[in-house]
């Protein structure tokens, strides 16, 4: 049966967010909006510390760098969070035609950068086609892959924009609302170039760069001017209230948790699961539970390695020998949800529900391993023409205890896993490089998009490495490229939901990608801020609407 859950869990996390703070330690209820104060954001993520760059379009994929490019860019478009629907931002107007293959935008003429200059038809144009140039690959893999079908972009005058597709594009707008193609100013990066526009932005966001340091922390400023934010959210005509954003790397769970119970820092993303039931029992916080959209977090693997892993049997007996529900238990205290399909279940209607994979069945796999030749050892270790059944998997360091428990996994069917623990961009090198790896457990929460053409990106072969980066499987199977160009062409959702229904299940019964958890993109606040609104994806945060308690200003050290 079909289930019909498109943007449920957003929108309970939106209902959530509505509440989130409504009393603070002050005793005070149901406050109305006030100026003034800062939030201070813990970032869960070593990854933070190997962000290289502050350019939304050419800066790689790193989940923090674009919850912080969020509060300096805007985008031409917006996408309104609960229910998908494509709104207005930098363009108050578009047309589009018959043929879905040209887009006129008309935009709005008050936006402006930071330094006065106005963002005009000559900045949209600027930034589409720096986004699909060769140069900057592969960092700017998925925004170049989210504008595939892009051939041309014409400043017709200073508020109007024609872009040309070489072919339809389904997703063409939903993509145009994604923070990686965030409107650059052109005038800005010919002066200071690329690498001094990475060091020191420039945007027309709410919230202007005041500075970054490496592996510390990062601050932005109130922009006074910003009058032409979203149209859902509450501050859209206006400047945000809060004064200042500071994000503070803090990889460690322990020391983060710490931070926000001291009152160090007022919020945090990622909540440690074994900390979230002590913030729901007290009142001096709020945790809200976001569950996002795209693909779940899980193993990826070389499906062209020569070695075992590039046997589709040994990946097969892998999906059949991890056990979810004890993963999720003995690493995550139970706060996660196991995942079986490619896409993340809130995404409904787009999920093929005839493409789960397998339950737990260690017996099934050793049979497998069995059928396809390779023998139990006397090790205990498996072996084929001499070859042990041994992987070498990479993994970040925050994966490092997941890795652990599916190392013990699979022992017991006979295979060895060895463990390599980097950081998340050695793990990015690995995955994303030109040369082969076996298995890895590289970005944590997996891949983000309300849509289900991230497929596209994911498995169709143009993006495998050095061509691209995000096809990290390397799969190349040419019925899955033909039905992902069919799906990202056609304009009949029909006929999108067919070929991605297709794709799922080729890919699936491949085991290119193993879904194995589906994380909470959780975010604990101290009672008192308000306002912090997720994106459509449910991974990114708007922070326009933020706003802090009078009595959190008073009693924060920080404020």
């Amino acid at each position: 049966m079909r289930r019909s859950m498109k943007a449920v869990g957003i929108g309970v996390a939106l209902a959530l967010f509505a509440g989130c703070g409504g009393t603070d330690g002050g005793g005070e209820s149901d406050a109305e909006r006030v100026d003034g104060g800062e939030v201070s954001v813990a970032l869960p993520t070593t990854e933070s510390f190997d962000m290289n760059s502050l350019d939304p379009n050419v800066g790689g994929n790193k989940i923090y760098a674009h919850t912080i490019s969020m509060t300096m860019f805007d985008q031409l478009v917006s996408q309104e969070p609960e229910s998908g629907e494509i709104m207005p931002w930098i363009a108050e107007s578009w047309e589009v035609s018959d043929d879905g293959l040209e887009y006129t935008f008309h935009l709005r003429d008050d936006v402006t950068f930071w330094d006065g200059e106005p963002l005009t038809a000559d900045d949209v144009t600027f930034t589409f086609e720096r986004v699909v140039d060769p140069q900057y690959m592969p960092e700017s893999a998925f925004a170049a892959a989210s504008m595939s079908a892009f051939e041309s972009a014409e400043a017709v005058d200073d508020q109007t924009v024609v872009v040309r597709l070489k072919q339809p594009q389904a997703a063409f707008l939903a993509n145009l609302a994604r923070n990686f193609l965030s409107i650059v100013p052109k005038h800005y990066i010919e002066e200071v170039g690329d690498d001094g526009f990475a060091e020191e932005p420039m945007g027309s966001g709410p919230f202007t760069f005041v500075e970054w340091q490496r592996d510390k922390h990062l601050t932005v400023e109130r922009n006074p001017d910003y009058t032409w934010g979203p149209p859902f959210t509450e501050t859209a005509g206006s400047a945000p209230s809060v004064e200042r954003l500071t994000f503070t790397y803090v990889p460690e769970d322990s020391t983060r948790t710490a931070a926000l119970q001291s009152g160090q820092v007022n919020a945090i993303m990622g909540v440690p699961p074994l900390s979230q039931e002590s913030f729901e029992s007290n009142d001096q916080f709020e945790v809200v539970e976001i569950q996002k959209n795209g693909q779940p977090g899980g193993l990826t693997f070389d499906t062209s390695s020569p070695g075992p892993a590039g046997e589709v049997e040994v990946r097969q007996a892998i999906s059949l020998a991890i056990d979810r529900e004890a993963l999720n238990s003995a690493v995550y205290d139970g706060k996660h949800q196991p995942a079986y399909f490619l896409l993340e279940e809130s995404m409904g209607d787009w999920v093929n529900d005839d493409a789960r994979f397998p339950d737990f069945d260690p017996d099934a796999a050793a049979e497998l391993l069995d059928e396809a030749g390779w023998q139990e050892g006397p090790g205990g270790v498996r072996s084929k023409d001499g070859v042990d059944l041994s992987l070498d998997a990479t993994t970040s360091t925050q994966m490092q205890r997941t890795m652990t428990l599916i190392q013990s996994q699979l022992k017991d069917i006979g295979i060895e896993l060895n463990v390599d623990v980097v950081s998340p961009a050695e793990a990015s090198a690995v995955i994303q490089g030109e040369g082969n790896y076996e298995l890895a457990w590289g970005n944590p929460i997996g891949w983000t998009n309300g849509m289900p053409d991230l497929l596209y990106s994911l498995y169709h072969s143009r993006f495998i490495p050095p061509n691209g980066t995000s096809n990290e499987t390397r799969t190349n199977i040419p019925e899955v490229d033909s039905l992902l160009e069919s799906a990202v062409q056609s304009l009949d959702d029909d006929q999108r939901r067919e070929d991605f229904d297709q794709v799922q299940s080729i890919v699936g019964d491949n085991v290119s990608y193993l879904p194995l958890l589906s994380f909470n993109a959780n975010i604990a606040v101290a009672s008192g801020v308000h306002g912090i609104m997720p994106e459509r994806r449910g991974t990114y945060v708007y922070f326009h609407d933020v706003w802090v308690s009078e009595n959190l200003q008073k009693s924060w050290p920080g404020n």
